[in-house]
């Protein structure tokens, strides 16, 4: 299965589901290797996303591929998505109805691609995948497991990789995490 047949298969031609669809250029589905052991999941398409139709395009995009890279691993080795697939304004954080009118969308992706760890980075998305609030200062580098309505999927906590744009220290932490990521990856292929 390709980008193109997920996008059909999960039904989100023409989405209206939410006021999001109003300003968007485009949808931002996904991309990457549609049978990918890792999935990472932001929280929502930014300017440059919208622009191209594709997740992690911008400044946070280039950390993503570095922080990827420092591990050895590729973009295209993953597939990554974001929790809502159109821009909120202003680059605000999605309101519960836009996450909630994305939801199906986001749970027919993790089914499809079936990955073996799931990445949340920044704390909307790893809240939603949770179901409950979380402190990233607290749980960044960890392991734990998505909720049940998530597939109960291991799930690796991390910042964004925005963050270390507005926040240089963050960099350095980011790096480690996606070291420990790494190690995580290396148990869960010997399992």
């Amino acid at each position: 299965m390709n980008n193109k047949e997920i996008r059909h298969q999960i039904g989100i031609k023409n989405c209206t589901k939410c006021s999001l669809s109003e300003n968007r250029n485009n949808i931002v589905v996904g991309e990457g290797k549609t049978n990918a052991d890792i999935l990472l999941i932001g929280e929502a398409p930014g300017k440059r996303e919208d622009e191209k139709g594709r997740p992690f395009v911008g400044r946070a995009g280039e950390t993503l591929t570095e922080l990827l890279n420092h591990i050895g691993l590729k973009r295209e080795d993953i597939y990554i998505t974001n929790i809502v697939k159109c821009k909120p304004p202003s680059n605000r954080n999605p309101k519960p109805e836009e996450m909630e009118a994305c939801e199906q969308y986001l749970k027919q992706q993790i089914e499809i691609i079936n990955p073996s760890i799931i990445i949340s980075v920044g704390k909307v998305a790893t809240q939603r995948l949770l179901s409950r609030k979380v402190t990233l200062k607290n749980h960044h580098g960890t392991i734990t497991e998505t909720t049940e309505e998530y597939g109960k999927n291991k799930l690796f906590i991390t910042y964004h990789p925005a963050a270390c744009l507005y926040n240089k220290n963050l960099e350095e932490t980011l790096k480690e995490d996606f070291e420990k990521l790494n190690y995580y990856i290396e148990i869960l292929n010997n399992q």
